[in-house]
């Protein structure tokens, strides 16, 4: 990933380009290879060779979080029928 200065951000799990705006989440379907191995501290070395998918920019998109859930900004809303109240005589 000698291409761009990468940050990592944490909340959202992405590393994303400073210049270039590319961005990697977790899960994204990678090709990797073998650099180094470090026996003693039980550490691997790899080097990014392919991107199996497509590489997601966010080109002029502020950082904000997703919503998460089908709620407005204004609270929930509830979409069932109201319920016909007996009469009184």
């Amino acid at each position: 990933m000698a291409d761009d200065y990468y940050r990592y951000v944490e909340g959202q799990h992405t590393l994303r380009g400073e210049n270039t705006k590319k961005v990697y989440r977790l899960g994204d379907p990678v090709r990797v290879q073998l650099v180094r191995v470090d026996g003693e501290r039980r550490q691997l070395d790899l080097a990014l060779v392919e991107i199996l998918d497509h590489v997601r920019a966010l080109e002029g998109r502020p950082d904000r979080p997703r919503r998460r859930s089908g709620r407005k900004a204004g609270g929930a809303v509830d979409r069932r029928p109201e319920r016909a109240r007996p009469r009184r005589s």
